[in-house]
C-alpha cells in the first residue's frame, strides 16, 4: 500500500466522531496520515492550501475533504486549478437529490459527500415584535436590525449565508442583510444566544445545530444556503486513496451517521434522508451560486467584507 496524506474539513461540530470513523480504517492502514482543520484546530485549510500553492506549487495531500468553500470559489486558491486532481466522476454512488441542490461542480475532479442546510430558526418566545421570517430576503429588512444572530463570519457557515443572498439578489441586499445581522465566533454560540439566553428572536443555523430544539425551524422559501462536503484526489494518488473515501466518507456506515446524527443530505442512494429535510411533505429546496457566479464573483472583495465584520456588534458596513 502508498502513503495516503488527507487533509479533513468537515463538520466540526462531529468532529470526534468523525475521527472514530477514520481512525478505524487507519488501525489497518499504517500508512495512512490524515490532518485535521477548521474550527478549534491550529490552521484553517484554506491557508494550508495558499500554503501549498506557494511552496511547491500544487496541493501536497493525496485526499482533501473540505467544508471550507472558499478553497473551491477563490482563483487564488484552487477555482480554475482542477488540473491537480484526478477525474473521479462516477466513482461514488450520487444520489439524485444531491445533484438537485445544485451543489456539483461542472468538473469530474469534485466530487459531493453530503450536504448540510443552513436554516432559519426562531425563538418565538421572544418574537412578538416581528413577523417571521419566511426567506432570505426577509433577513434584509429593517424590521431585522439587529435580530439576527449567527456564527461564523470566516466560516462557510456565516459566508454560505451572505453569498447565498448576494447570489439571489445582489450586493445591496447582501449589505444590508449583514447591516442587519449579528456576528459570533461559532454557530453554537448563536444557538445559545437566542434558544438558551434569549437574546436574539432569531439565529441561523446548520442542521445539526436546529435539531436541538427549542426552536422553531423555517425551511426558508427561496432555498436553504448549503454547505457542500467536496472531495479531491490528487493526480497520481495511490489507488489506496479512492478505496478510503468509499470505504469511509461515502461508506454506508458513516453516510447513515450523517443523517441520522445531523440531517444532512447524504449522497448514497441506500441511505435514507431524514424526515426533518422534509417540510409538508416535500424536501427542503437546497440554494448554492451557480458554477457562473461562482467564477464571476469577486471573492477577494468578499472576503474582505466578511473578514472585516467585529464580531458581536450590529454591522456598520458599505
Amino acid at each position: 500500500m502508498g502513503k495516503i496524506s488527507v487533509y479533513w474539513n468537515n463538520i466540526c461540530l462531529l468532529r470526534r466522531a468523525e475521527e472514530k470513523f477514520v481512525g478505524e480504517y487507519a488501525k489497518n492502514n499504517a500508512d495512512f496520515c490524515v490532518e485535521y482543520f477548521g474550527l478549534g484546530m491550529p490552521k484553517k485549510l484554506r491557508d494550508q492550501i495558499a500554503d501549498d500553492l506557494q511552496k511547491y506549487g500544487e496541493p501536497k495531500a493525496d485526499v482533501i475533504v473540505s467544508t471550507d468553500l472558499d478553497i473551491f470559489q477563490d482563483k487564488r486558491l484552487l477555482l480554475g486549478k482542477f488540473d491537480f486532481f484526478a477525474d473521479i466522476a462516477g466513482q461514488f454512488a450520487i444520489r439524485d437529490e444531491i445533484k438537485a441542490t445544485g451543489t456539483e461542480y461542472p468538473v469530474g475532479q469534485v466530487a459531493t459527500a453530503h450536504v448540510l442546510p443552513m436554516v432559519i430558526c426562531v425563538n418565538e418566545d421572544i418574537a412578538q415584535d416581528i413577523s417571521c421570517p419566511e426567506t432570505l430576503k426577509d433577513l434584509c429588512k429593517d424590521e431585522y436590525k439587529g435580530k439576527i444572530v449567527l456564527g461564523g463570519n470566516d466560516t462557510a457557515a456565516g459566508r454560505s449565508i451572505a453569498m447565498s443572498i448576494w447570489y439571489l439578489y445582489g450586493e445591496e441586499c447582501a449589505m444590508k442583510f449583514l447591516q442587519n445581522a449579528i456576528f459570533v465566533s461559532i454557530p453554537a454560540m448563536a444557538y445559545n444566544a437566542c434558544a438558551k439566553k434569549k437574546e436574539f428572536p432569531v439565529c441561523i443555523l446548520p442542521s445539526v445545530l436546529a435539531k436541538q430544539g427549542g426552536l422553531k425551524t423555517v425551511f426558508p422559501k427561496d432555498g436553504a444556503p448549503a454547505i457542500p462536503t467536496y472531495v479531491c484526489v490528487r493526480r497520481g494518488a495511490p489507488a489506496e486513496a479512492l478505496d478510503f473515501l468509499k470505504s469511509v466518507l461515502f461508506g454506508i456506515e458513516m453516510q447513515r451517521f450523517y443523517s441520522d446524527r445531523a440531517i444532512i443530505l447524504p449522497s448514497h442512494p441506500d441511505v435514507k434522508i431524514n424526515p426533518a429535510l422534509f417540510d409538508n411533505g416535500a424536501m427542503c429546496r437546497f440554494l448554492y451560486p451557480d458554477y457562473d457566479f461562482v467564477q464571476s464573483f469577486d471573492i477577494p472583495k468578499f472576503c474582505e467584507i466578511m473578514d472585516g465584520i467585529e464580531l458581536g456588534n450590529t454591522q456598520r458596513l458599505g
